[in-house]
């Protein structure tokens, strides 16, 4: 019996894959701190060819868009093109084609996909990579890092952060040592830059498994292992993101007896405050905390300087701003005021518009995961730097296309 061989389905996943592993190596993995350019390239192109494939393969003879819909989608296309077409940022044309062409491709991506109450392929995949990466990190970071049983078998020169670079132990390439605290303990940065951008992508991939892919086979695994990852980075930003997942879902989420627990639910929130009291106060004490609390004054500064427009796309203007006391660690650390000083207002109200349409569309239409996960993107856009990557592009077009449940806007045939 000869089986049959479904092209547009291989075709679907293929492309599924491809945009889930960009995703993944796109947002400050350690490959992309090397000044690799072929690595860059690469990533770039296996978001192309993925989203190409996966356009091709989702749509069907027939599309109908509504017209209100196209008209939306018209205007955030034509809007951000104008900011990448000043002066300033046209000089930069190959930069400005991948940003533009990325985020079209993902914004088509996620309209393609939009289904009420399901995800689309590629983002449970990009979940599936990032719990493997967080399988193989607790295995290398317990029985290397901690226990000491593994050792690492060469080094990597990464220049997140500092122009000189530094040299990071790694595990046959797959897990990096990159951060220590109090020069003692290793942190969990599995392949990442830092403990803070491990943390961001463990708790993205948390929240799509957590508010979105409740229906999948083993979706209580995967948030264990992502919950422990997350711990292991001991990244503040990380623990208040799992406590305010915690809290909004007790408060916000519908479920029998909800009036019989409220006020376990309340005493709940109240150790959550405290605890979210207790690690800011510790973080903002700490060299890192100060380096955080002086990249919003320096950035303040700087878009002073280029109010509406900006600085300029990747515009580094803050530098200049920042307190002579770190001059160890130039890397900025917040996306929104990254954003603010390079694109100004112009740029940063489209990023609060989305968040805001999405706040008051889920409120009414009594969404509750999207409003969780709103919240969520925006706690981590003020206190976490992914500015001009994919996965950035992709959470605000997922959070603009999943406000439109329950209303007619993008009549779309998908696979």
């Amino acid at each position: 019996m000869v089986k049959s061989f479904d092209l547009r389905k291989a075709t679907y996943k293929l492309g599924s894959f491809l945009i889930a592993l960009s995703l993944v190596l796109d947002c400050r993995s350690m490959w992309t701190s090397t000044h690799d350019n072929n690595f860059t390239n690469m990533v770039f192109a296996s978001l192309v060819i993925g989203g190409t494939l996966y356009i091709i393969s989702s749509t069907k003879k027939h599309i109908r868009i509504n017209l209100d819909f196209f008209l939306i989608i018209s205007f955030i296309l034509i809007y951000l093109l104008i900011y990448f077409l000043l002066p300033e940022n046209i000089i930069y044309i190959k930069t400005v084609f991948r940003y533009y062409l990325s985020f079209t491709i993902l914004l088509f991506c996620s309209i393609l996909s939009y289904k009420s109450n399901d995800l689309p392929s590629f983002v449970r995949i990009y979940i599936n990579i990032i719990v493997i990466i967080g399988i193989v990190s607790l295995f290398f970071w317990t029985f290397g890092s901690m226990l000491k049983i593994i050792r690492p078998d060469r080094t990597i020169f990464s220049y997140w952060s500092t122009p000189l670079g530094v040299s990071c132990p790694s595990y046959y390439n797959i897990y990096f040592e990159t951060q220590l605290i109090n020069g003692i303990i290793i942190r969990n940065t599995a392949i990442f830059t830092e403990a803070p951008m491990a943390s961001l992508n463990f708790t993205i991939a948390l929240l799509f498994q957590n508010l979105f892919n409740t229906g999948d086979r083993y979706h209580n695994f995967k948030q264990v292992i992502l919950i422990i990852c997350i711990l292991s980075t001991f990244s503040s930003t990380g623990y208040i993101a799992l406590l305010l997942l915690f809290v909004l879902k007790a408060l916000l989420t519908n479920y029998k007896h909800k009036n019989i627990i409220l006020p376990f639910i309340c005493f709940l929130t109240i150790i959550a405050v405290v605890l979210v009291h207790f690690i800011l106060n510790a973080k903002l004490s700490s060299d890192s905390g100060q380096i955080r609390t002086d990249d919003f004054k320096a950035g303040f500064q700087a878009w002073k300087v280029h109010p509406i427009m900006g600085s300029g796309l990747n515009s580094t203007a803050y530098i200049q701003f920042m307190s002579n006391w770190r001059s160890f660690n130039l890397g900025f650390s917040n996306t929104i005021m990254d954003i603010l000083c390079s694109g100004g207002i112009y740029v940063l109200a489209l990023y609060l518009g989305i968040i805001a349409f999405s706040g008051i569309r889920s409120i009414r239409l009594k969404n509750s995961s999207n409003l969780i996960y709103t919240i969520l993107i925006l706690y981590l856009f003020i206190t976490t730097i992914f500015s001009n990557t994919y996965i950035l592009y992709f959470v605000f077009a997922f959070m603009a296309i999943n406000s439109i449940e329950k209303y007619d806007f993008a009549r779309i045939s998908t696979l």
